[in-house]
């Protein structure tokens, strides 16, 4: 078993109903903590915050499937693939 050692995992309330959180995007948060790798399954913060991280992987899913990715983008089935991934990147 790969184990993946995150330093943070961060949370955007883009969901949120609560209207006292603040709510930010995706790409904020990759430049304000400097994010290399972002994992997300929705293609369109793929193509948001390609621009400003290293690598975006997209979880391969039904709604996703016919998404072109940005040059930087990659698709993935499982976590099982993003260790050796991340490790041929660093």
């Amino acid at each position: 078993m790969i184990l993946l050692k995150f330093q943070k995992i961060i949370f955007t309330n883009q969901y949120s109903n609560d209207r006292k959180s603040t709510k930010t995007t995706k790409s904020f948060i990759c430049v304000q903590e400097n994010i290399d790798f972002l994992i997300v399954d929705f293609d369109e913060y793929v193509k948001e915050c390609a621009p400003v991280c290293k690598k975006v992987m997209l979880f391969d899913q039904p709604w996703n499937r016919t998404s072109t990715l940005p040059e930087n983008g990659v698709r993935v089935k499982s976590w099982k693939e993003i260790p050796a991934l991340m490790n041929k990147l660093l």
